[in-house]
C-alpha cells in the first residue's frame, strides 16, 4: 500500500511519507533506522547534446515568450529579499539562541557535542549509509530537538517575522501574487489548448 499525506493517520505513517518532517527535523523512527540519511539522491543525468540540445533550446525560448519568467521583477526580488531578512532576524533572535543553547547542552550531555544542528547532520553526509555512530547521534538529536523545543521555537519565531514582513510589504507582494497567478493560468491554458481568458 502506498500512503498519501491525506491517508496517513498515525505518527509512524506520517513519518514514513516525510521522514525528515516538513522542515527537516527527523522523527524518532527515522533517526533509529537511517540516521541523517533522509534525502533521496537525485540520479545523475547527462545534459542534452546535439539535436536534443537544439530542441530543448527552441522549446525553452518558445515557453519564455509565451509565459515569461518573473525572475528579476520587483516582486520576485522583494520575495527573495524578505526571505533573506526573515532568516537573518530569526538567526539573531534571542529566543532561538536560547533554544539552540538548550539543544547544544542536551547534545553535550548525550555525548555528541554540537553547536548547530545543521553542522551535526552534515558531518555524516559523506557516507553512503548510516553508521551506528550516526544513528546514535541522530537519535540524540531528535530527542534534544524535542526536549529543547528548538523546532517549535524556531518556526514560531520565523513565522512571526515573516508575517510582519508580509504585512509591511503587502502592496508589492499582492501585485506579485497576481502576476504569478496570471502566469499559472496562462500556462494551464497553453497546456490544455484552450484560449486564455
Amino acid at each position: 500500500m502506498v500512503l498519501t499525506q491525506t491517508a496517513a493517520k498515525t505518527k509512524e505513517e506520517i513519518e514514513a511519507i516525510h521522514p525528515a518532517g516538513a522542515w527537516g527535523y527527523i522523527g524518532s523512527g527515522t533517526a533509529k533506522r537511517i540516521g541523517f540519511h533522509v534525502s533521496v539522491p537525485v540520479p545523475v543525468s547527462q545534459s542534452p547534446t546535439g539535436q536534443e540540445l537544439k530542441d530543448y533550446n527552441v522549446c525553452w525560448e518558445k515557453a519564455e515568450k509565451q509565459v515569461p519568467s518573473l525572475a528579476g521583477t520587483q516582486g520576485w526580488k522583494r520575495t527573495q529579499d524578505l526571505f533573506g531578512q526573515s532568516l537573518q532576524q530569526v538567526a539573531a533572535d534571542s529566543r532561538v539562541g536560547a533554544a539552540r543553547e538548550r539543544w547544544s547542552s542536551c547534545m553535550n550531555e548525550a555525548g555528541y557535542p554540537a553547536d548547530e544542528p545543521e553542522k551535526l547532520a552534515n558531518g555524516f553526509r559523506d557516507t553512503k549509509k548510516a553508521t551506528a555512530k550516526e544513528i546514535a547521534a541522530a537519535t540524540a538529536d531528535e530527542s534534544c530537538t524535542r526536549s529543547s523545543h528548538l523546532a517549535a521555537v524556531y518556526f514560531a519565531v520565523l513565522t512571526g517575522y515573516q508575517q510582519q514582513l508580509i504585512s509591511a510589504n503587502a502592496k508589492v507582494l499582492t501585485g506579485y501574487k497576481r502576476q504569478v497567478e496570471a502566469r499559472v493560468e496562462r500556462a494551464a491554458h497553453l497546456l490544455t489548448g484552450s484560449p486564455a481568458t
